[in-house]
C-alpha cells in the first residue's frame, strides 16, 4: 500500500472515530514501551457474509483462514512487509474467515518468527512461550483476540505495529495467529487440540545494516568401505548463522586440498535459504569418491546475498579443517607383502647354502676314503 492511501485511510479511520490516531515520538509513552501496546480502538470488525458454497456438505468441520486485508476487504499480498523506524507506527488489517456452515470461536495473537536449523521459517508456540514475544511479536497490538465468527463470514480485524524508540536496526520477524481449538473425549479424556494458521509479518528498522554470515561445527570424515585402502567418500556437515541483523541467502561452495601432489576436489555450490537474523541452517554434502591419502584440508565458503541493502558490503564466511588420511588396511598389506617376499627370500637363500655344504661334504668322504685306501697299500 503506498503512502498517500495510508495517509488517506488513516485520516478516515480517525474522522470516524473508528481507530485511535497514530502513536507519535513524543506521545507520553514511557520509554522502551513500544505505541503499539495501545490497540486500534473499535474498528470495522462487523461480519461480512460470505457467497454460499454449493461444494460445502460437512458442517461438522469448522474451517477457518487468515488473509491480508484494507478497509475495504481483502487484498493480494502474501506477506505483511514494513519498514518502520523507531517510535513509528503503522496501522492495518487482516481478514478472517469461516468457511464453514456453523459459527466458530476463534483468537488471535501475534508471536515471534526464526528460522531452525534447516532454514525454515518458524513462529514461536504463544501456549509454551514463558515470557511471551520479546521482538516483533510484542510490537503488534490487535483492536481484538478473541473472535465469534458467524457461519461462513468474513470479520475485518484493525491492528498497529509500533517500533520501540530502542529498537535495533535490521530486520524482524513475526506472525498473526489464527488459533481455534476443539475439544473431545479420548479413553475417558477430555482431549483438547488447537489448530493454527498464520500470516508472516517482515518489519525493517532503519540504520546500520549488517549481513553477515558464520560457519561454525564444520567436520569432514570418511566413508566407505574401501577408505582403509585410501579410497573414500568425503563426508562434510557445517551450520551456516546468520550472525547480522539483515535476512539472508546466498550460496555456500566447498572444497578440498588434498596433499602429496593429489588435485584439489570441488563439490557443486550449495544455495542457502534465507535466514532471518540469528537463524542457522545445517548442511551435509559428499563427494562420491577419491583418493584420500595424506592431509585433506576442506575450505567451506559462504558468500551472502540480500535484498534491498543498496552499496552495503557483503563479506564471504570462510572455515576450514583438516584430517590425516592413513590407509591402515593398505598400509598393512604392504608390510605383509614385503615381510613374505624378505622371508621367502631368506628360505632360498638357506635352501641354497644347505646344498652346497651337503655337495661340500659328500666330496670330503669320497677323498678321505682314497686317502685310506692308499695309506693301506
Amino acid at each position: 500500500m503506498t503512502t498517500p492511501r495510508l495517509l488517506l485511510a488513516g485520516l478516515v479511520l480517525a474522522a470516524l472515530g473508528l481507530l485511535a490516531p497514530p502513536a507519535l515520538a513524543d506521545d507520553g509513552t514511557a520509554p522502551g514501551v513500544p505505541p503499539s501496546t495501545t490497540a486500534p480502538a473499535g474498528g470495522p470488525t462487523d461480519s461480512t457474509p460470505l457467497p454460499d458454497d454449493p461444494t460445502a456438505q460437512d458442517d461438522s468441520r469448522v474451517t477457518v483462514g487468515l488473509q491480508t486485508a484494507t478497509l475495504r476487504g481483502p487484498d493480494q499480498r502474501a506477506s505483511y512487509a514494513y519498514e518502520i523506524a523507531p517510535r513509528g507506527v503503522r496501522q492495518d488489517v487482516v481478514a478472517v474467515f469461516n468457511y464453514s456452515g456453523r459459527a466458530a470461536t476463534v483468537q488471535l495473537s501475534a508471536a515471534d518468527a526464526t528460522s531452525t536449523s534447516d532454514g525454515a521459517y518458524v513462529v514461536d508456540d504463544p501456549d509454551t512461550a514463558a515470557a511471551g514475544p520479546d521482538d516483533l511479536g510484542s510490537w503488534i497490538a490487535l483492536s481484538r483476540t478473541a473472535l465469534r465468527l458467524a457461519p461462513r463470514s468474513m470479520t475485518l480485524v484493525p491492528f498497529q505495529v509500533g517500533v520501540p524508540y530502542d529498537a535495533t536496526p535490521g530486520d524482524h520477524a513475526g506472525a498473526i495467529l489464527l488459533s481455534i481449538r476443539t475439544s473431545s473425549i479420548s479413553q475417558g479424556r477430555n482431549v483438547v487440540v488447537s489448530n493454527r494458521v498464520g500470516l508472516r509479518v517482515n518489519l525493517r528498522v532503519p540504520g546500520t545494516l549488517r549481513p553477515e554470515l558464520s560457519i561454525t561445527e564444520l567436520h569432514t570424515e570418511l566413508a566407505g568401505t574401501w577408505r582403509w585402502f585410501g579410497w573414500a567418500s568425503l563426508q562434510t556437515t557445517y551450520l551456516v548463522r546468520n550472525t547480522g541483523n539483515v535476512t539472508v541467502s546466498g550460496r555456500a561452495a566447498l572444497d578440498y586440498a588434498r596433499s602429496l601432489g593429489l588435485a584439489d576436489l570441488h563439490v557443486a555450490d550449495r544455495a542457502l535459504p534465507d535466514l532471518l537474523p540469528g537463524g542457522s541452517t545445517r548442511i551435509t554434502v559428499a563427494h562420491p569418491g577419491a583418493i584420500a591419502v595424506g592431509r585433506i584440508t576442506t575450505e567451506v565458503r559462504a558468500t551472502p546475498a540480500g535484498s534491498d541493502l543498496g552499496s552495503t558490503a557483503l563479506p564471504d564466511a570462510v572455515a576450514t579443517t583438516s584430517l590425516i588420511a592413513v590407509p591402515w588396511a593398505l598400509i598393512a598389506v604392504v608390510v605383509g607383502l614385503v615381510l613374505l617376499l624378505v622371508l621367502v627370500r631368506l628360505l632360498l637363500r638357506r635352501r641354497a647354502g644347505d646344498r652346497k655344504s651337503t655337495r661340500l661334504n659328500s666330496s670330503h668322504r669320497c677323498i678321505s676314503y682314497a686317502v685310506f685306501c692308499l695309506k693301506k697299500k
